[in-house]
């Protein structure tokens, strides 16, 4: 079922890409035919058209990923890190490209032309360089530091470096103590460093749902996440330094 659905999806994705248009702001970027416009975000698609390209051989999901990497250009900031949108001055979400990146070159990388691979390989470098550094100056929501102490294990993997290895276990480590006894996160909005009121909880709920699958995610992605008390969180939030790198 998941690779009717990979399926589904790259086609939407091929036959929803700009091309030909003459203009680098909008070629390759993926048409959002809800909102009428090009979503930052969706430069994450590259790890999906890799991987059907890989599944059934279809160069076209190859050759729409390069164009995607090629209009993610115009999401890339001085420094390195990507702006969420084109609207949009919010950086946190590096986090989540460069995740997208680093896992297309970890499982595909010697299946890639040596153009791309070099290509893509500079980009997470550089990605991943400004995360070591910066990562507690963006601020914003919890999820963003959890989900780079990934990013930094996938660099360590990838690049190399005691820097991101120390990196992506700070990070675990501050995750564990975001972790409720009853094995909630919290940090959704403001203030991150208390844990909120019963009121709360909704939306602490949320921010679990959302985030588990980073904080879970092994090299084999096999862990699940249905904790019940603080110290199996633990367990899994350490894991990733130890699994990844």
């Amino acid at each position: 079922m998941h690779k009717a659905l990979l399926r589904r999806w790259c086609d939407a994705m091929l036959k929803y890409q700009l091309y030909d248009t003459g203009d680098t702001r909008l070629d390759g970027g993926l048409l959002c035919p809800a909102c009428m416009r090009v979503h930052g975000r969706s430069a994450d698609a590259i790890l999906p058209l890799v991987t059907q390209w890989q599944t059934d051989g279809d160069e076209r999901c190859l050759h729409a990923a390069e164009k995607l990497f090629a209009w993610s250009a115009n999401m890339r900031r001085p420094d390195g890190s990507m702006n969420n949108d084109t609207n949009s001055n919010c950086n946190g979400i590096t986090v989540f490209y460069a995740n997208a990146l680093g896992e297309t070159l970890l499982w595909y990388g010697d299946k890639l032309p040596a153009a791309d691979r070099d290509a893509w390989t500079a980009r997470f470098a550089e990605m991943t360089n400004y995360l070591c550094q910066n990562i507690e100056r963006i601020g914003g929501n919890v999820n963003y530091p959890i989900t780079c102490a990934y990013t930094m294990a996938l660099a360590s993997r990838l690049l190399g470096g005691e820097p991101f290895s120390a990196k992506a276990k700070q990070l675990a480590d501050f995750a564990v103590t975001r972790i409720t006894a009853d094995g909630l996160l919290y940090g959704e909005g403001h203030p991150m460093n208390t844990c909120p009121a019963v009121r709360c909880w909704r939306a602490v709920w949320s921010l679990t749902a959302r985030t588990s699958r980073t904080i879970c995610r092994c090299r084999a992605g096999s862990l699940t996440f249905a904790p019940r008390r603080a110290s199996n969180c633990a367990a899994m939030v350490k894991s990733i330094a130890a699994a990844t790198i």
